[in-house]
């Protein structure tokens, strides 16, 4: 055998696999090649299109630009327009009354050690009088630009201020020196510290809560033939409107308020227990018939009633709460209808509910015995109410005489209130 030839063969063969081998990879490598160009080409053109969206986007972002700067000249325009005023920022000014039994003087000194301490102005202080409880004081205090109007007062010097500043950007404060002061219990403020009160009414948050309105409409005026015997005209409910915080109601609660009037001393004495005292000689009188449409165009219910109430908060004097559900700022007033039977042991009925109320708890029916004392809340955003018979007719504890018809609205998130 020729070994030199085998050996030649087998070099023969590896070279021409080596040949094909380098082939196909050079075959490879050209496909991979190609395919890189294709894709970097690619890539050209997302880049390309990239570029040409981020220019749409820069475009897009310049317009609307250009449109939120045209909103607010437009809002700023609007604003002019319709007279919408700035913040307020001139000195408080404290509305306060000067029959309360109070010591002014060292509210006068807490109040002014607050706006030294936060580096605002000493607080004007402008006295009420029988003439004007609050409303031409509280006027001028908005036409000065006072920051805030701090009504030290009862539940009525509140209600007057806050009637004036319903609808403006000024906020109320309290300084609450009542008998009730229900207002400011029902927004949790710290009643028993002078100074918290003080810091608040200057530098608390502000909140916004609903007013009430109550109406006696102009037809409404009673006839001098129809005040009860015993009373003259002038104690006939003048038509109007009138603003309240808390609650308004016709029958036995305005009753009570009118009797508690007559009470000062007393109410200046034991507090909150002269409604108590006051509300006896009212416990059996005779029940009101009436007619009570709420809503707009709403089917009219009759119902027998002692008393007929729009709340706007649920708390009372005393801590009873006649409903847990009544809030300020939700928009929405609460109508409660209260009725007993059997007398005294009606009204007893009555405070137990109240009064588990004013304990966070649900008042139950007791087994075997039937309810004698009758609380029925519906809730609403108007209501008009006509009574059969002329009765007393209140405001936040202002009584404002007889009538035998009233309105009721609520006007929402329309007062700014400093209450933290």
């Amino acid at each position: 055998m020729d070994w030199g030839l085998v050996a030649g063969s087998i070099a023969l063969f590896a070279a021409i696999f080596a040949v094909i081998g380098a082939w196909r990879l050079n075959s490879r490598a050209d496909k991979l090649s190609r395919r890189i160009d294709e894709n970097h080409s690619h890539i050209q053109e997302l880049r390309a299109e990239l570029g040409e969206h981020r220019h749409h986007i820069e475009l897009n972002r310049a317009d609307l630009l250009e449109q939120r700067e045209n909103l607010h000249e437009h809002d700023a325009a609007l604003a002019s327009v319709s007279g919408e005023r700035s913040e307020p920022t001139g000195p408080a000014v404290v509305v306060y009354n000067p029959t309360k039994s109070a010591d002014f003087d060292y509210l006068r000194r807490t109040l002014e050690r607050a706006a030294q301490d936060a580096g605002l102005p000493a607080p004007i202080w402008m006295e009420t009088t029988v003439e004007d409880p609050g409303f031409g004081q509280t006027r001028k205090a908005v036409d000065m630009g006072a920051s805030v109007v701090i009504a030290a007062g009862g539940d009525g010097t509140v209600r007057n201020v806050g009637e004036v500043l319903t609808g403006t950007t000024t906020p109320l404060a309290m300084l609450p020196v009542g008998t009730g002061n229900l207002l400011a219990r029902n927004l949790g403020l710290p009643l028993s510290s002078a100074r918290r009160m003080a810091i608040i009414a200057l530098t608390g948050q502000i909140t916004t809560i609903d007013v009430g309105w109550l109406t006696i409409p102009e037809h409404a005026a009673l006839d001098p033939f129809d005040v009860p015997d015993g009373l003259d005209s002038e104690t006939v409910a003048e038509p109007g409107e009138y603003a309240f915080l808390v609650n308004a109601g016709i029958g036995f609660d305005a009753a009570i308020m009118a009797s508690a009037d007559e009470e000062s001393d007393l109410k200046a004495k034991i507090g909150w227990l002269a409604y108590v005292k006051v509300a006896l000689p009212h416990l059996l009188a005779p029940k009101m018939r009436a007619k009570i449409t709420t809503g707009k165009g709403g089917q009219p219910a009759y119902v027998d009633a002692r008393t007929v109430m729009a709340l706007n908060c649920g708390e009372l004097v005393g801590g009873f709460v006649l409903d847990p559900h009544a809030k300020p700022d939700d928009g929405w007033l609460e109508l409660a209808v209260l009725d007993t039977r059997r007398g005294l042991i009606g009204w007893g009925d009555i405070v137990r509910q109240v009064g588990l109320n004013g304990l966070g708890l649900k008042p139950v029916k007791v087994p075997g015995i039937e309810n004698s004392g009758a609380i029925d809340v519906h809730r609403i955003n108007q209501a008009h109410i006509e009574a059969d018979t002329a009765q007393q007719v209140q405001v936040d504890g202002d009584v404002l005489g007889y009538s035998r018809e009233i309105m009721t609205r609520v006007d929402e998130g329309a007062l700014r209130v400093r209450v933290g």
